[in-house]
């Protein structure tokens, strides 16, 4: 991991400012409490904390080593006693040294450098453990970051996943059926061809036009929808009643795009198919305060069922509205004898 002071020029101004905070403390404490004059302050105190400082820019290598070795905390508090032992060694050693050098006749200086080690030596070890927690803060803040990242990527190949498997489910079976009957149509009834031709190629351009991984209105997804079932009317005829209860909306509200299509399909697939008599599939918009509403109702046989059903496209809408606003209960199926309705819940404002 790159040393935050180079990643982030913040980082080097706060890391700056904080040196100079605690280098003026130190001053303060050297000239009111030591009595120590105070340019002989001044030197002493800029002189030990850019040592300190300077060293602990390299402290930070050593913590994240110790964190990528994964040591117990025996072995980490033995790593960091011999690391402290060290940096106070150093460091006292360079700045005595320096210290030193720069005031060599003046004894009464040099008595009082020598008199104060100890509590040197505690102010470093204070400094020390100051440093350590804000680089272990960074380091795991850090970390944490990577890994909401690295998680919300996953959930996004997931969902981009999921999604492409859930179009591959759904389009074939329809392009497929649609084909077929376009090719009968064409000499028993070339009007209905025609109308069916033009039908299938507004829907397929709405396809094509909106991704599936996007938000799109839900007046021009139940257009489409719409679309699809007249589709589904031209082949089935008087088997196929539809019915539409939809309010008038002052705003366009978002949902996820072609997540009403599978529950389509499988009223027609599960309603009509094995049919002989008049089916009616029923939708029902219901415009709440913070969310929208949408039952959508067939008729069925329970042969037909039991044959097609294997309920996969239920699961795949459940899981993907749950990839999508991170709620349960977004999906709910009431079941009688005769019905199936599938009962959405949409939340008006869009996920983060």
């Amino acid at each position: 991991m790159i040393h935050p002071l180079i990643l982030n020029f913040r980082y080097l101004i706060v890391y700056i400012a904080s040196w100079v905070l605690i280098g003026g403390i130190q001053f303060a404490l050297l000239v009111l409490q030591f009595k120590i004059p105070v340019f002989l302050s001044l030197v002493d105190s800029l002189v030990s904390n850019c040592v300190f400082g300077f060293l602990g820019i390299f402290l930070w290598y050593a913590i994240q080593n110790e964190i990528s070795g994964k040591k117990n905390s025996f072995n980490s508090f033995i790593y960091h006693l011999t690391l402290l032992i060290f940096f106070i060694l150093l460091w006292q050693s360079m700045s005595s040294g320096i210290l030193r050098g720069l005031f060599s006749d003046n004894q009464q200086y040099i008595k009082i450098l020598d008199n104060s080690l100890i509590i040197r030596v505690f102010y470093g070890i204070i400094l020390y453990a100051l440093i350590s927690v804000i680089y272990y803060l960074i380091i795991y803040y850090n970390n944490l970051q990577e890994k909401i990242k690295d998680e919300g990527n996953l959930r996004n190949a997931v969902k981009e996943a999921q999604l492409s498997a859930l179009k591959a489910q759904i389009n074939p079976h329809f392009l497929f059926n649609s084909l077929n009957s376009v090719s009968s149509l064409t000499l028993s009834n070339p009007q209905k061809a025609h109308e069916m031709i033009v039908m299938l190629s507004e829907f397929l351009r709405y396809s094509i036009s909106h991704p599936a991984d996007q938000f799109i209105s839900l007046k021009s997804e139940l257009a489409n929808m719409n679309r699809y079932l007249m589709i589904e009317k031209v082949r089935f005829g008087k088997r196929l009643n539809l019915q539409f209860n939809i309010p008038e909306m002052d705003t366009d509200i978002l949902i996820p795009a072609f997540i009403l299509q599978p529950l389509f399909e499988n009223a027609v697939k599960h309603g009509v198919y094995n049919s002989l008599e008049p089916i009616e599939v029923i939708c029902e918009v219901y415009l709440l305060n913070e969310s929208v509403r949408i039952e959508i109702s067939n008729e069925f046989s329970l042969d037909s069922v039991s044959k097609k059903g294997t309920g996969t496209g239920l699961k795949n809408i459940a899981e993907r509205i749950y990839l999508i606003y991170k709620k349960e209960n977004l999906i709910k199926i009431e079941k009688t004898n005769t019905n199936f309705k599938v009962i959405l819940i949409f939340p008006k404002s869009l996920p983060k």
